[in-house]
């Protein structure tokens, strides 16, 4: 494994690697399925690859000897919303340096990719499609983005990443009302929703009525014991 100051540079250099091997052997197959386990280690060229673009990303940092993007330990299972729930969140593109991430779509649940080269116009590596992994610019990607930090080095997760982080329908109630640990955030904020289901569940929605239309209520009297 790499020393850390050299794994973005390490992952730089696979990224270039996959783009010529595809394009020298045409070996690498677009599949959107799950499970998929973990290659060799090193990086050997030429040989088939069959995953996804969330996988891509996974895999450069497995090879490179990073930190596993999505937080499980290089398991079989995860996409680009698992990396979405996992990083740390950056404000600006400027911010990013190689290595970092780029989720699409709302929540990340449309496309990853990894930042090949920083700039104020980052050019990114993708596995999107058949024929890739590929590179392009990301204003040539009008989705709605998200900026990840790769943590290479230790950081210090934000009180909005923890938000994020967490699960189940009381962290869902308490962001949608703007309440407990989501007090002093606008009701259902999307910068800090939680990590719960969409669409919401029919019985979460059912639970929410229940509840708002109890705590309008006193309590009962409880029986004497």
């Amino acid at each position: 494994m790499p020393p850390k100051k050299d794994i973005r540079k390490a992952m730089v250099k696979l990224m270039e690697l996959t783009i010529a091997d595809e394009q020298t052997h045409g070996n690498w197959t677009y599949a959107a399925v799950r499970p998929l386990e973990t290659p060799e280690r090193p990086w050997v060229p030429g040989v088939h690859r069959r995953g996804d673009c969330s996988k891509g990303g996974q895999w450069i940092a497995y090879w490179a000897g990073a930190p596993d993007p999505f937080g499980m330990d290089f398991g079989p299972y995860g996409n680009s919303q698992t990396a979405w729930s996992n990083l740390q969140h950056l404000d600006h593109a400027s911010e990013l340096l190689p290595g970092d991430m780029i989720t699409f779509g709302r929540d990340g649940q449309k496309h990853l990719s990894v930042v090949q080269e920083a700039g104020a116009d980052p050019l990114l590596w993708s596995w999107g499609h058949q024929g890739a992994p590929n590179n392009y610019r990301l204003s040539q990607d009008s989705r709605e983005r998200q900026f990840l930090r790769m943590p290479i080095a230790a950081y210090v997760p934000t009180p909005e990443d923890k938000l994020r982080a967490k699960t189940g329908w009381f962290a869902w109630m308490q962001w949608a009302l703007g309440e407990g640990d989501w007090k002093g955030h606008p009701k259902s904020a999307k910068g800090v929703r939680p990590n719960v289901p969409r669409p919401i569940p029919v019985s979460w929605w059912k639970r929410r009525a229940m509840f708002l239309l109890r705590r309008k209520r006193g309590n009962r009297p409880t029986t004497k014991k």
